[in-house]
């Protein structure tokens, strides 16, 4: 057995290696929390094989030199954190069979240009995406419901974002400071635009209202300043308070 490995019941606890280019053994079936998480210099490439159905929480966090890494069809479930300050990571293919981004999933990914979900997820949890500040093109799954508070803040380069029509949940501030962000269409079915959900969006152009919005809560479209095509339906009613502060129209 490479004794780089530290592998109990096809669970991968630790990685003590040193080698850039690292494959996980075949017996593994799981990586464990923390597996890659270290204070030594992280490997630049690691390959998961076909069979692995499990990464858990910071698994891979703080693997700053993974440039990029492919994530087999067999991984059903990936904790909280896995990938959080993974800051040279540019590129991931994810798994056919995800259900959930969990909490901090790609935290300050700082490099990381885009990313397709598979249709498979439905839920996208808090800061999933925070802070990927270069973050220009996502591709969201058609069945996704819930997007968690501040999942995407200050992702100051995605320019176009398309909501599914089933999402019925978006959190407190999960646009916040997306200043590259030009137009949204918000969909039918969302009954509540939660606090701060566009706050800072300064690129903000145009938002689609829909009919099913019965509330707006408070700065959930302040300080967006060139907002000027966007629509309060008659359904609205409540408005909070702060709200479109420092923008420059409202029509």
């Amino acid at each position: 057995m490479n004794s780089d490995f530290m592998i109990e019941n096809g669970i991968l606890k630790r990685y003590v290696g040193n080698e850039d280019i690292v494959v996980i053994p075949d017996e593994v079936t799981v990586i464990g929390d923390g597996a890659f998480c270290r204070e030594q210099e992280s490997p630049e490439k690691i390959i998961l094989h076909e069979g692995i159905t499990k990464i858990e929480e910071y698994a891979f966090s703080y693997c700053e030199r993974m440039i990029d890494m492919e994530i087999p069809d067999s991984v059903r479930s990936i904790g909280a954190h896995a990938f959080m300050y993974c800051k040279s990571l540019r590129k991931i293919k994810l798994s056919k069979m995800l259900q959930t981004f969990e909490i901090d999933l790609f935290l300050q990914c700082i490099n990381l240009k885009e990313l397709r979900i598979p249709d498979s997820v439905t839920a996208i949890k808090n800061s999933a995406f925070g802070f990927c500040y270069v973050l220009e093109n996502i591709t969201l799954p058609v069945n996704l419901v819930e997007i968690g508070d501040r999942a995407f803040e200050a992702c100051y380069a995605l320019e176009n974002i398309t909501l599914p029509e089933k999402t019925v949940t978006i959190g407190e501030s999960a646009f916040e400071a997306c200043e590259s962000l030009k137009s949204v269409v918000i969909p039918n079915g969302l009954k509540r635009i939660e606090r701060g959900t566009f706050y800072d969006c300064t690129g903000l152009e145009s938002v689609t209202i829909p009919d099913s919005v019965e509330i707006i809560e408070e700065m959930a479209f302040a300080n967006c300043p060139k907002l000027n095509r966007s629509i309060v339906p008659a359904s609205v009613k409540y408005i909070g308070r702060l709200n479109f502060e420092l923008t420059e129209e409202w029509i």
